[in-house]
């Protein structure tokens, strides 16, 4: 397992900004589990998504799992500010959350405890540019829309 506490802290008890994620494991984020199942496919068009002029989709498959005994709504906010660094070190947010099997808006789902959730998310890039990281937050911890949990940041592989 990953080292969760920050280096610069001799106690152990800072908790890491930000933590390297890899494609395929589960990791706690705030009251979720996620994992990222798949990352670095390019698209032109999801479903009736479009990117833009000049533009195609970054495109990263997601689960979560609600870690809590009740149930939690989960919306499109909830992995936010979730960003793509390109090649020139500017970011794009996730643009869109669609559903694994009909590509259809994900809007706000109610998540059972212990249930899962599998999306894709969509991020605009433009054509000549290569992403080279993608970072998760969740926020709203324990009811603060100002309470965001440590970053996972996954690498995507040269293609």
């Amino acid at each position: 397992p990953p080292a969760y506490a920050d280096a610069d802290d001799r106690s152990g008890i800072t908790p890491r900004d930000a933590l390297a994620g890899k494609v395929g494991e589960w990791y706690p984020l705030g009251h979720l589990d996620v994992r990222v199942d798949k990352l670095g496919d390019l698209a032109d068009k999801v479903g009736d998504f479009e990117p833009g002029d000049g533009k195609q989709f970054q495109v990263a498959a997601v689960t979560i799992k609600n870690r809590k005994l009740r149930s939690e709504n989960f919306y499109g906010g909830t992995l936010e500010p979730s960003v793509l660094t390109l090649d020139d070190d500017s970011e794009v947010k996730i643009a869109q959350l669609v559903r694994v099997k009909s590509d259809a808006d994900l809007g706000s789902v109610e998540i059972a405890g212990g249930q899962e959730l599998a999306m894709r998310l969509l991020m605009p890039v433009p054509k000549d540019r290569k992403a080279k990281s993608l970072a998760l937050r969740v926020i709203g911890l324990n009811g603060g829309s100002d309470q965001r949990s440590r970053a996972l940041v996954f690498a995507l592989a040269d293609k």
